[in-house]
């Protein structure tokens, strides 16, 4: 079972994108990186996410820069990676 930790949902302005994608399907954004998060909102399919962070199967993505829709954490079978985007950390 996870456990949900008192992090703050606001990050430090100096976080690194790792990578980014796409939506491949209508996807429904999260606030913690398992089914019982709460939803916060709702991706059409081919929406450009930037991704922040990975734990397990679940990736935290936002909008690009300039562009409006949710943050928070989706399923990583619900994005397509690596378009013209950072590469990868290792």
């Amino acid at each position: 079972a996870l456990v949900r930790s008192g992090r703050v949902a606001a990050r430090a302005a100096d976080e690194q994108i790792i990578d980014r994608g796409s939506t491949v399907r209508p996807a429904t954004v999260l606030d913690f990186p398992d089914r019982s998060g709460k939803p916060l909102g709702q991706l059409p399919p081919n929406a450009p996410l930037d991704v922040y962070e990975r734990q397990r199967l679940w990736l935290r993505v936002k909008p690009p820069v300039g562009m409006t829709g949710p943050a928070g954490w989706i399923p990583l079978t619900d994005m397509r990676m690596g378009f013209g985007g950072a590469p990868a950390v290792t």
